[in-house]
């Protein structure tokens, strides 16, 4: 994840991106974190569409990682992101996630997907909406 985060890195026109990590078993807090920062640093990303379904290892700090990146990419304004089946996330991602959307200036549309997060109670669902 690293290496395709740093390709987007370096990629100037970048403005929409969709990727899929569905069943990285191994995929974590370093990858998310690398992604995030690609992610935020693209200055014309308008669109992304990442997926995260059946990816144990992805816990709060790993979405909060993404999270921070996505807060901040500048002309971000449609995001759709997909956890399903991502047992240890919990209230703190989403807490995260939630403050990271909130803050994206041009954000004008969300697509949130959290099916199967066992881990997941009403504290995470008030925390994203009061993002």
């Amino acid at each position: 994840v690293k290496a395709l985060a740093d390709g987007l890195g370096v990629a100037p026109s970048l403005s929409n991106v969709g990727v899929s990590f569905s069943g990285c078993l191994q995929l974590g807090d370093v990858g998310l974190k690398a992604l995030g920062e690609a992610l935020g640093s693209a200055q014309k990303l308008t669109a992304t569409r990442l997926k995260f379904r059946a990816c144990p290892q992805l816990g709060d700090a790993a979405v909060k990682a993404l999270a921070d990146g996505l807060g901040v990419a500048p002309s971000l304004s449609n995001v759709g992101v997909s956890f399903s089946g991502c047992l240890q996330l919990g209230d703190v991602g989403l807490k995260a996630l939630g403050e990271a959307l909130g803050s994206a200036q041009k954000l004008t549309a969300t697509r949130l997907k959290f099916r199967a997060c066992p881990q997941l109670g009403d504290a995470a669902v008030k925390a994203l909406a009061d993002g």
